[in-house]
Order: C-alpha cells, then structure tokens, then sequence
C-alpha cells in the first residue's frame, strides 16, 4: 500500500511500463514535458486495489508547453514521434500554451500552470525524466491520489466551473472501475 510521497516515487520508478513511456517522452526533447493525469491516476488505483487495468487506457496525457506554436499539426506530429518509439502506447500530447481555451481559463504560463488547472487533485499530477532522474508535479499533494479521492481542484469546487467537475465524475465513472474511489 503506498501511503507517502515517498512511497509513490519508488512505485513509479518501478513501473518498467511508464519509465518506458518516459525515457520516450524525454528523447522527444519536447519542451517541458510531463507525463500525467489518467495513467499515473490508474496506475496508483490499481496497486492500491490490487486490480490491474492498464490495458483499458484511452490514452497516455503528456503535457508540454511551448508558446512558439500552439498548433494542433505541432501535437499530433510530437504523437507521432512518440508512436514511432512506442507505437503501443495511445499517445495524447496536448500543448498547455494553448489548453486553457477548453475551460476557459486564462493563458497558463507553464505546464505545471496547466497541471494545477485540472479539474481534480487526483489527476493534477505529473512525472517526467530528468537526466536519468524521476521528477514529481503535484501541486495539491498526493494525499488524494493516494486515498483514491476524487476532490475538485480550487478552480472547480463551486461557482462556474463546478459543473466542468461534475460531469467529468459521470464521464469517467471511476467507481465502477474501482469501487473503493471516494468522492
């Protein structure tokens, strides 16, 4: 059971799958890129749970910013590369320079600007390589992650943006894939 940050680094570090996933991500030199959200989010709930989902992953989020070109063409060529390393893995590279028109935000300045803007702290979390060594983003902790809560992030606990979490919780219905989840 991982029960500290501590804990949950040597599991990443661990997972051969995702240092795969990030050894790629790191040969890109896509800038400031992080792998993050649903496959840390479901590779942390299945050891919890003990279950092993992985194969059911829609995608893989790697989250980079670069303000130079916020193209959609400038994505799916950087999934692309990707898949030519990894051709197994469901590439989705979104480009945080230009993500915060989806919820209506204003502009990010960073990619873990983009990371602290989605919409649960469970899934505003991220890794990536540096030179060899895994670097964690978890800009609400991992409390959350850890305890499989689902808890809005500041922007989405109510006002506007609210119903953005709400239906993300419908959507995604993580408890019927882990019964334990709390929300």
């Amino acid at each position: 059971m991982l029960k500290h940050e501590a804990d949950l680094i040597r599991f990443l570090r661990s997972d051969s799958w995702l240092m795969e996933m990030l050894e790629a991500v790191e040969s890109e030199s896509l800038p400031d890129a992080w792998v993050g959200a649903g496959v840390i989010r479901r590779l942390v709930s299945d050891r919890q749970t003990g279950r092993h989902t992985t194969e059911r992953l829609d995608d893989v989020d790697v989250v980079c910013f670069d303000a130079s070109d916020v193209s959609e063409e400038w994505e799916k060529a950087a999934e692309r590369r990707l898949w030519l390393r990894l051709p197994q893995v469901p590439w989705s590279v979104k480009n945080q320079a230009r993500m915060h028109h989806k919820n209506g935000l204003p502009p990010f300045r960073s990619t873990l600007d983009g990371v602290a803007s989605f919409p649960e702290t469970c899934t505003a979390v991220a890794v990536r390589l540096e030179r060899g060594q895994l670097r964690l983003a978890a800009p609400y902790g991992v409390e959350a992650l850890l305890n499989m809560t689902i808890t809005p992030t500041p922007l989405y606990r109510s006002g506007e943006k609210h119903h953005i979490y709400r239906t993300r919780l419908r959507e995604k219905s993580w408890k019927s894939e882990w019964p334990e989840v709390r929300e």
